[in-house]
């Protein structure tokens, strides 16, 4: 990668890139440790970065799971963007037009024709 880059950048517009990429992620887990109260959505699911953080900070770096812990801190520091709907595409099941929330999934199997 660093060679294909190097065709159109120097080295130094390289590593200013990936510091740039390296601050941008950092300031995300940052973000996502100091954040408080719920998730985004209807879900209303409580963050739980920001207190699995303190405690890793506060704790035993003895334990066996630590460096795990460390590893599930930052995922959930880590909040996705909100995802744009495409049109049409309103949580239906296309195919039977059905909503998703009705059971889409208990629905009988499509049938086909039996081969003779």
């Amino acid at each position: 990668m660093l060679a294909r880059e190097r065709t159109w950048y120097s080295d130094a517009d390289i590593r200013a890139k990936l510091m740039r990429i390296w601050q941008v992620m950092q300031d995300c887990v940052r973000r996502g440790f100091e954040a408080q109260g719920l998730l985004p959505g209807v879900l209303g699911v409580r963050r739980r970065a920001p207190k699995l953080y303190r405690q890793l900070m506060s704790g035993d770096p003895a334990s066996p799971m630590h460096a795990l812990d460390w590893v599930n801190v930052y995922a959930l520091a880590v909040k996705r963007g909100k995802r744009r709907r495409r049109p049409g595409c309103h949580g239906t099941d296309q195919r039977r037009g059905r909503h998703r929330a009705r059971g889409a999934a208990l629905l009988p199997p499509i049938r086909t024709r039996r081969r003779r």
